[in-house]
């Protein structure tokens, strides 16, 4: 993967170039070199910073995404949540709802770690976000997730065991037994 990138990018392909190195970045990962696929990462970024089209940006979430799981697994909660706010501006401005979801809800994860408050906030954006679009599941996941965190953070209370109760529901309703 790393002979294909650097072949695409001599040949001045930026975008197939990212694509490959995508891919070397996932086997760094597999491998718990997660500080070799920050970098591979951030150099995919720089390729794609030269390139307009709207593949280029779907490829530029993608990049980020495993980039903040890179920052997550080492433990770089602040840069993780960075990187996972970058790819929720970028999802907003483009209108891909849910991608905008999966990047706040990713942030979530290590907001939860830095700043509670934050995370409760940043799930409940995701929560709003997730209502505009015409996926259920997605919508009652998201409600579930913020509504958790919100117990988690601030305690419980009979409004958020409701919304835990009928998200539940809404989700086996839409998926049966096969949850993940």
């Amino acid at each position: 993967a790393s002979e294909m990138a650097l072949h695409f990018e001599n040949g001045r392909d930026g975008e197939k170039s990212a694509r490959y190195l995508l891919i070397s970045a996932d086997n760094a990962a597999r491998k718990y070199a997660h500080r070799d696929a920050v970098a591979t990462l951030r150099h995919a970024l720089d390729l794609l910073s030269a390139v307009t089209t709207d593949s280029a940006r779907a490829l530029e979430l993608d990049v980020l995404e495993k980039m903040s799981d890179a920052h997550y697994a080492l433990g770089e909660m602040e840069e993780s949540a960075e990187v996972d706010g970058h790819a929720a501006t970028l999802a907003s401005g483009r209108r891909w709802k849910a991608q905008q979801v999966s990047a706040l809800t990713r942030a979530a994860r290590a907001l939860s770690f830095l700043d509670p408050d934050d995370c409760v906030t940043v799930c409940e954006s995701a929560a709003e976000v997730s209502a505009d679009i015409d996926d259920p599941l997605l919508a009652a996941r998201t409600a579930l997730l913020a509504a958790c965190w919100r117990v988690v953070n601030n305690g419980w209370t009979r409004r958020d065991a409701d919304i835990c109760a009928a998200s539940r529901k809404k989700i086996l309703e839409l998926q049966g037994a096969n949850l993940p």
